[in-house]
This record gives structure tokens, sequence and C-alpha cells, in this order.
């Protein structure tokens, strides 16, 4: 009787992974990438573009490119929603139990990016990103919000070389990285009920922690007469599972939450004048991530443009699956600030980045 219940416990577990708002935030997309108001901004199209420091975490051959010794991030993130929780959460109160208000959905996270460049050939980069879905119903109450949240944690060291240095301006990058991934579902309700066992069961499974390490390969092609590069990269072409560590019988034994899938991208990034940049990019050549599910090969095009004027403003504009996205930064301050659909939540996203450059 045991074994029945617990296959049909882990197939209850499974189906809730399933759901749109929670499989987005297991690990089934690209690979974790730093906070980075620039890439955002572009609609992250900066498979070729050097000037965007951390962008090693989307082509390890950028290192060389990159303008910086170093770069220390802090950034937090609100879904477009947050605008008008206030008078919802009045409109609830006032509402009492018998509330028609629909379920408003807010996201919110904050990351940190440390990113070092020794030399042309080696870097170090850690970066920690934190995504949650709170759900809110009508009324609000503290025992009302609940929702998925998912935290990863990224750690990786970056080694470039030119093989052919003498005849082609080509440099090949090679990320070693440990991730660590952890999923989780937030409930805040303390009302027993009946299914209050099951329910401590649900909060055991899903607060879970996944490591495992991969390795990217990347490729950049260089013109500088030209002012034309171009971007190759597999992220985790070579991979561990994020296999969850539990006992055998436990109702997620065996299943990853990290597969890793490898994300081959092409870039191209054009510098006509100094202060400006347009890039394109092919995300997921293999399709092998669930960004693009049922959609067109046009959805992987991304496009991105940003434009320096006079170190005093920098403005960003982008286009990403479908979705347009913009931003802009304050050298000087080490603002950045972008607006863009969030990969994890899929909804319309603000960024806000303060960073400081070595």
């Amino acid at each position: 009787m045991r074994v029945i219940k617990m296959r049909f416990f882990k197939r209850f577990l499974l189906a809730i992974l399933a759901m749109p708002g929670l499989s987005l935030a297991v690990g089934l997309n690209n690979p974790p990438a730093p906070l980075s108001g620039e890439a955002l901004g572009m609609g992250e199209a900066v498979a070729a573009d050097g000037n965007v420091y951390n962008g090693t975490a989307f082509n390890p051959a950028l290192l060389a490119n990159a303008p910086y010794l170093g770069e220390i991030g802090l950034g937090f993130n609100a879904s477009n929603s947050i605008f008008g929780i206030s008078d919802y959460l009045s409109s609830s109160s006032n509402s009492g139990s018998s509330s028609s208000l629909p379920a408003k959905t807010v996201g919110l996270g904050a990351g940190f990016n440390i990113a070092l460049k020794f030399d042309d050939h080696w870097g170090f980069q850690i970066y920690y990103n934190s995504h949650v879905l709170l759900q809110l119903a009508a009324p609000v109450t503290i025992e009302t919000i609940t929702g998925p949240a998912y935290f990863d944690t990224v750690a990786m060291v970056t080694y470039n070389i030119a093989p052919l240095e003498d005849e082609t301006p080509l440099t090949v990058g090679v990320n070693l990285k440990v991730v660590d991934h952890r999923v989780g579902i937030i409930n805040t309700s303390g009302s027993p009920g009946d299914l209050s066992g099951f329910q401590n069961q649900l909060d055991k499974a899903f607060n879970q922690d996944t490591f495992r390490w991969g390795l990217d390969l990347g490729l950049l092609y260089d013109f500088p007469e030209e002012h034309v590069a171009f971007g190759l990269s597999a992220l985790d072409l070579l991979h561990s599972a994020g296999t969850i560590d539990n006992n055998v019988g436990d109702a997620l034994y065996g299943v990853n939450l990290d597969p890793a899938p490898v994300v081959v991208k092409f870039g191209v990034s054009w510098h006509p004048i100094k202060p400006f940049v347009l890039n394109a990019d092919l995300d997921d050549l293999l399709s092998s991530t669930s960004y693009y599910s049922g959609q067109s090969f046009g959805n992987h095009v991304k496009l991105g443009l940003s434009y320096d004027l006079l170190g005093i403003l920098i403005i960003r504009g982008g286009y990403s699956n479908g979705n347009p996205s913009f931003g802009g930064g304050v050298p000087f301050l080490g603002i950045n600030y972008a607006y863009a659909v969030d990969d994890v939540n899929q909804i319309y996203t603000h960024y806000l980045i303060f960073k400081a450059d070595m």
C-alpha cells in the first residue's frame, strides 16, 4: 500500500512541477545568467559583444575583450505588477471574504555579481540570482500568499587563448563552473486543515537543493578594422546532472531539478562608431530549452543596440523572444536600469542594478 501511495505522490509532485508558473523555476531554461543591466536592456543579444564585462557567462571567449579588470554588482528586480499593489491590497481589505477581485501575481528578485579579469587569459566570476513569484488571492492575508521561488549560485573560472594569433583574430574560451540550484515553494498558511500532513510533505519535497558542474565553450572571431565580431558559444556542453540527492523511496528521489540543456548561441556585434553598438543573436540553435517550445524559429532571434551619449548617459534597446526591452545607464554613478521580460517568470520586470568597475 505504501508503494502505491508513494508512486501516486511522486506523480502528483511531478505534475505540479510541470505547471507553467513553476516549471520555469526548476532549471528547464537557459543556464542562469548574471544580473546584467547591459544584457537585459539589449535583449541579451551579447554573444559577440565584448563591451559587456560579465558577458563571459554568455560566451567565455569574450574575456579578452572585457574593458575592466573587475566588476562588482548588486541588483534588484520587481515585475510590472508591483505598481498598483497598494490599491489592490486596500481593495482586498475593504471587500471582505466575498471579494470578487482576481488573483494578482508579483515577481520579485535580487542578485549580486563579482567578476575579475586577471589578464587576457584568466578570469573568475561568482554570481547569485533569486526569483520569487508571489501569488496573492483576495482577500489578501498572510495565509493566502503562496508561490514558487528559485535561487541560483554560480562560480566559474574562465580561460581564453588565441590559437592562431599570427594568422586569424580567433579567440577560444572555456568556462568551468559549479552551479548550486535551489527550488522552493512559498506557503505562509498557518491553517492546519485536513491536509496538514500532506502540506508538510509538499514543503519538504519542494525545498530541494542540487549541485552540479558544467563546461562552456566559446569562440570569438574579431575584425577590428571592420568593427565587426562574430561569436559562437555552447553553454553546458559538458555537465553533470542536477539530481536531488534524496534517499531511495523519497517523493522526488532521482528527479533532475537542473537538467542544464546544451544551449548553442551565435551572435554578431557591429561597432560602426565607438559610442554605438548593434548586436544580433540566434539563441538556442538546438531548441534544447523550454523557452521556445511551440514557437517558430524567428523567436530565437535576439536584437540589441546601445548608444553612449558622451559618457553621461547610455541608452539601450532590445528584442528577445518576441518581446521588446529597453534600458539605460549612468556610467559615472554606476547605475543601470532595464525593463525586460523575466526569463524565469515570463512577465515584464523592472531591473535596477548598481555596479562598480575596477
